[in-house]
């Protein structure tokens, strides 16, 4: 019956907002495409068939969803301009071989470019979000710089202190940043009323 096709096409909800397989696979595809100049090549079939819907990407997709609610609450969506989300869909679009080839993967996607404008803005806002409430609270103490590189000195045998810090820098930044983030997510799932089994299986 067709409420059973749609019962099976529901993923997940989030505060009574349902999510489906469809939006899962359009965040899946463009997720998936990295982050470059270089020419974007594909073909119908394959879009679908390299989705992966293991239960880490569907967490990835909430947490996600998460940020962007809170990020709505926090306002942080107003300090976005129009010209960055303009400017990105602009630098996507230039990826394809030609026009035809860009229509035709919207087609494939079976979106407009609205649509793809809006998800492009919501990479932007989580960009933004993970600036301002998670990065702007990282601090790295000289201490921990000494610690680590005491620790990893078999990393460094040719290098000072000095000489190592620019290189473990980073590695304490990201560290700092995933915990962070990880404690941030886990209060945002606390306070929203999450439901992943509403996906119905075909078999039954």
């Amino acid at each position: 019956s067709s409420s059973k096709i749609i019962l099976d096409e529901i993923l997940f909800s989030i505060d009574e907002k349902i999510y489906t397989r469809v939006d899962y696979n359009l965040w899946n595809v463009l997720n998936n495409i990295p982050e470059n100049n270089e020419q974007i090549v594909f073909n119908c079939s394959d879009i679908t068939r390299k989705i992966n819907s293991s239960n880490q990407k569907i967490e990835e997709r909430i947490d996600e969803i998460l940020i962007l609610k809170d990020a709505s609450k926090l306002g942080i969506s107003n300090f976005i301009k129009k010209i960055e989300i303009t400017e990105r869909v602009n630098k996507f679009k230039n990826r394809f071989k030609n026009k035809e080839d860009y229509n035709l993967f919207l087609e494939c996607l079976g979106i407009d470019e609205a649509k793809l404008s809006q998800l492009f803005g919501d990479s932007v806002i989580i960009s933004k979000y993970k600036e301002t409430r998670i990065k702007s609270q990282i601090e790295i103490y000289p201490v921990e710089i000494e610690l680590y590189f005491k620790r990893n000195k078999n990393n460094y045998p040719n290098s000072t202190l000095i000489e190592a810090e620019p290189f473990i820098k980073p590695i304490i930044s990201n560290k700092k940043f995933e915990q962070i983030k990880s404690a941030l997510i886990g209060e945002l799932k606390k306070n929203a009323r999450i439901n992943r089994a509403l996906c119905a299986k075909s078999s039954l």
